[in-house]
């Protein structure tokens, strides 16, 4: 599954519906509308860009001209470049609105697309010269952002050397890439980087090489660079040393005519609107300490002093006892004191600033430091902060995801801020709150229900300035389970055939692919017809010709069972279409190898689905087939380049070898599966009791406290009582007894299966199912009804019918891995345990238990 890290949920968010959709950006015109092009051409657009055609080429790859401008000379620029390539018939593409043009030099843009407006292709290398020397005469002096992967020419001018009719395939995990030719013999991969590259098989012309002159900076003759905290396209943040005092600092960097909002507004105003406001403030002693703002090389950098702590959402993830296993009442009090001491600080800088006529805007639990020792509280990034009397009618608040504007007063914006803080600080769901304002006091309540210690927090409540108040309604006496059929039907009723997906579902589905089981069609045809198989009829109304013809014509869906063709084949076995299954397998998997060898995307999952097929068959193709699969991943592995868990790591492959070792009986095969979860096993962070997991195997890898299923300890733990059924080691049933304890949270942060509190129940249903231990059943069945408890402040209503919030809980999402499906299919097993095996794409039925 993509990263959380590399998250675009939001941006998904921005409509008007009910689930996560691509977000269009409505004008009331296009550029285009108003150009005067004198020669014959075809045009198309797809957002963000509209492209003109004049002659008709299939290079893969070409010298790219890309034009950056800003807001004031935007229209000039286009007018004149446009006028440019109908003159010469040049191949040219452009933003295509004023919206998308704002977008594209916006903050949020990735750092390898911002501030291309305007890309010119040439197609005759000897041309290459000629076009930039003439196009420099028609811009000169004009200015736009700097394009990071790009050489700058002149001007706002800049070239490389990329993709053109790009040769588009799908990778391991489901993902289009773009490859262009090499000598004719090979394909390359396209990688745009923020900084420019050369490729080895492209000879740059000579009249380039001056470009790569060096320039002198001012803030390094000042300044040494010792760290990044994090970049954007607007620019980085570092932390630095004064070369004169020796001091540690902050050094924020605006990059030129970057980060624009939708007032129109640069970083670089932006950034110099808050070194005045710090000066301004410098009396509280509530923000960091300025040391000078200075320009170089027509970037800003702001010097400030570096403040020793975490940020307020570090620190409530770090020890609000909901988040942490086995907290008690010792532990919450201790929290909740300290938060209070935190509160009465963050409010009182509110207050120091409304009082100064000043609108914070931006306000979210990433604007505040906390010093762990002291508790002693700075406000930092003062950027959106505005004077009330510029804030006029129309003027656009920059927002964080959870910390939504819902006033037309912009102070009692910030006081409704505040009072998420509050609420988040409790119960860490802020962005539940993003477009359900309504949950504030369900999940007050929910929190008292689930704690039983309300009285500490209510301190802590009576800071707010609106008065947040508790509904402290009864508890709901309706169990989660009774949804199941309800959420079923509202799932089978967004079923489309005119849509880009079949059903609504994570954003991922729009850059993989819409059949796929973890984000697309048969995983959510595999729920319905598994938690109620009356559904078939509903289900062959769906898979009709159309469908199986579109699968069969598709050769960019990868192989893998979550993401690929082998879970859509399983799927087909499972439903009945055995003979279609097969078909469809042999035609796009079978005998071919994956260069992953995990379960989600590679050959682990390949390999259990292959043996599903075999033991469904007994033909011995695939047993061959199979075979072949163990064997590859049996050979030494370089565990520093893999990951860890269920998901992408060992021990998913531990998990397939298991099962190959159940039809084979061949005990080195088992012997591999020991090695393999013995060496993820030792990779664990242990403390006392409870088990941590390292992302990966390399020495300084980042450790997840994750007791998720894809990537965390619900995951190993699977594979830990699988090894326990075959081996009967009772060092497993330690290891199983370790990681029930370690997923003994009050609550998680998403509901689904793949990352959320489902794919844990499904772990624990596993222990109640398989592991004959009284106290562990007792935890285990206490930890589910923990969740359950918590899983419905993430159901909402449309109408009639109730849906699962997906993952970062802006939208509902209907599918497998993230939404409904997954989850009414881990509370259907949980219901039903005793008379079904995990229905998660296990193989347990070759296992004698």
């Amino acid at each position: 599954m993509q990263d959380p890290k590399y998250s675009n949920h939001f941006r998904f968010s921005s409509n008007d519906t009910f689930f996560y959709k691509k977000r269009n950006i409505d004008d009331d015109y296009l550029f285009y509308d108003s150009m005067d092009l004198k020669n014959k051409h075809n045009v198309y657009h797809k957002d963000p860009w509209t492209y003109i055609y004049y002659t008709s080429t299939f290079h893969t790859s070409i010298w790219k001209l890309h034009i950056s401008a800003t807001v004031k000379n935007q229209q000039t620029v286009l007018k004149i470049v446009a006028k440019y390539c109908d003159k010469n018939k040049l191949n040219f593409k452009f933003n295509s609105t004023f919206n998308f043009f704002v977008l594209m030099n916006s903050k949020e843009i990735s750092r390898v697309s911002a501030g291309k407006f305007i890309t010119v292709y040439i197609e005759a290398l000897g041309d290459l010269e000629i076009h930039l020397k003439e196009l420099s005469k028609c811009l000169d002096n004009f200015e736009g952002p700097y394009i990071l992967t790009d050489l700058h020419y002149k001007n706002n001018i800049y070239l490389r050397y990329g993709e053109y009719y790009p040769i588009t395939l799908m990778n391991e995990k489901g993902v289009f890439e773009n490859f262009i030719v090499k000598n004719k013999e090979s394909l390359i991969k396209d990688e745009r980087k923020p900084f420019y590259q050369d490729y080895d098989f492209i000879q740059k012309p000579k009249f380039l090489d001056y470009l790569d002159e060096d320039t002198i900076s001012i803030l390094l003759s000042k300044y040494s660079i010792n760290d990044v905290l994090y970049f954007s396209s607007g620019g980085g943040v570092y932390i630095g040393y004064s070369k004169d005092k020796g001091t540690k600092v902050v050094i924020k960097e605006a990059r030129n005519y970057t980060g624009l909002d939708y007032n129109l507004v640069y970083f670089s105003e932006r950034l110099k609107n808050e070194h005045n406001l710090l000066l301004k403030l410098s009396y509280t002693k509530n923000v960091p300490e300025v040391y000078g703002i200075l320009e170089d090389n027509g970037n800003t950098y702001l010097i400030e002093e570096y403040i020793n702590g975490v940020t307020l959402k570090e620190y409530i993830l770090k020890y609000n006892p909901l988040m942490r296993p086995k907290s008690d009442k010792r532990i919450n009090k201790s929290y909740f004191k300290n938060m209070f001491e935190i509160m009465i600080q963050i409010k009182s800088i509110i207050q120091k600033l409304h009082t100064k006529h000043i609108v914070i805007g931006d306000l979210s639990f990433n604007n505040f430091i906390i010093n762990e020792k002291t508790l002693e509280v700075k406000m930092i990034d003062l950027e959106t902060c505005t004077e009330l009397s510029d804030f006029k009618e129309g003027h656009k608040m920059m927002i964080t995801p959870g910390f939504n504007n819902t006033s037309k007063n912009p102070l009692e914006n910030d006081r409704n801020k505040f009072d998420t803080l509050i609420v988040t600080s409790i119960f860490p769901l802020n962005n539940i709150m993003h477009y359900f304002d309504e949950k504030y006091c369900e999940i007050l309540d929910l929190f008292r229900l689930i704690t039983g210690d309300f009285p500490h927090v209510q301190r802590i409540i009576n800071l707010s300035f609106g008065g947040i108040r508790s509904a402290r309604k009864e508890n709901s006496k309706e169990s989660l389970y009774s949804y199941i059929n309800l959420i079923s039907n509202s799932i089978m009723a967004e079923f489309s055939n005119e849509e880009e997906v079949f059903f609504p579902a994570d954003p991922h589905v729009y850059n993989t692919n819409k059949y796929s089981v973890s984000h697309g069609l048969f995983g959510i045809l595999y729920s319905l017809y598994k938690t109620n198989k009356e559904n078939i009829i509903y289900i062959s109304k769906i898979i009709n010709d159309k469908i199986i013809h579109g699968l069969f014509k598709d050769d960019n869906i990868p192989k893998g069972v979550f993401m690929g063709f082998s879970g859509i084949c399983w799927v087909l076995f499972e439903l009945g279409y055995k003979e279609l299954g097969k078909q469809l397998f042999e035609e796009k998997v079978l005998y071919k190898i994956s260069k992953d060898n995990g379960m989600f995307y590679g050959n682990a999952g390949i390999l259990m689905t292959s043996i599903k097929i075999y033991v469904e068959t007994q033909d011995k193709k695939y047993l061959e087939y199979a075979k072949y699969l163990a064997s590859y991943m049996m050979q030494d592995v370089n565990f520093n380049k893999l990951l860890t868990g269920y998901g992408e790591g060992v021990s998913g492959i531990s998990l397939s070898l298991i099962y190959y070792y159940k039809i084979t009986m061949d005990i080195e095969v088992l012997n591999t599966a020991i090695k393999y979860f013995d060496i993820e096993y030792s990779n664990m962070i242990r403390d006392e009791d409870y088990l941590g997991i390292k992302r990966n195997f390399e020495k300084n890898g980042r450790i997840v406290n994750s007791p998720y299923l894809y990537d965390g300890i619900a995951g190993v733990g699977s594979v830990a009582i699988r090894l326990f059924l075959v081996t009967k080691d009772k060092k497993y049933l330690e290891i199983i007894k370790k990681i029930v304890l370690s997923c003994d949270y009050k609550i998680t942060l998403f509901s689904g299966y793949m990352r959320g509190m489902a794919g844990i129940i499904s772990f624990l249903t596993d222990v109640v199912k398989y592991i004959n231990d009284e106290n562990l059943i007792l935890k285990a069945r206490e930890i589910v009804s923990q969740f359950e408890t918590c899983m419905k402040l993430h159901i909402i209503n449309k109408g009639e019918y109730k849906h699962f919030l997906g993952e970062q809980l802006y939208k509902a999402s209907c599918d497998y891995s993230t939404g409904g499906a997954g989850i009414i299919l881990q509370l259907y097993y949980n219901q039903n345990h005793k008379s079904m095996n995990n229905p998660n794409f296990f193989l347990d039925e070759l296992i004698d238990i």
